[in-house]
């Protein structure tokens, strides 16, 4: 289970963008911006940051989804990437990230992937 918090408010200062990942009998507080991409594995989520931390939670892709905002894409069954980290689309079958993981593109989300993305 994830959740998500739009707003907290704390010592007068906005934190946006959470969420909460379950983890036994307590949640990690998680910054959305923190986070690189998610795989799927079998019936977990591995969550990856930027901070090269990895958290493994019981979570549907499409329930994970719904929680991101819309520069979270799926390019893959088995993966969601944060385009803000993207590096390089190679060929239209892969994209780069700036953690040097290389995440693969399906052929069905391949044109939603180039339709999100803009050309100069």
């Amino acid at each position: 289970m994830v959740l998500k918090v739009d707003r907290i408010q704390k010592n007068n200062t906005s934190i946006k963008d959470i969420i909460f990942v379950p983890y036994r009998d307590f949640y990690f507080v998680i910054n959305i911006k923190e986070i690189i991409y998610i795989k799927a594995e079998k019936s977990y989520c591995k969550i990856v940051l930027k901070c090269r931390r990895e958290y493994l939670i019981i979570s549907s892709m499409r329930m994970i989804l719904k929680k991101l905002p819309d520069n979270f894409i799926r390019t893959h069954n088995s993966y969601i990437v944060n385009m803000f980290y993207a590096a390089t689309v190679h060929g239209g079958s892969l994209i780069k990230l700036n953690n040097n993981a290389e995440i693969p593109i399906s052929r069905r989300r391949r044109k939603v992937i180039f339709d999100s993305i803009v050309t100069v």
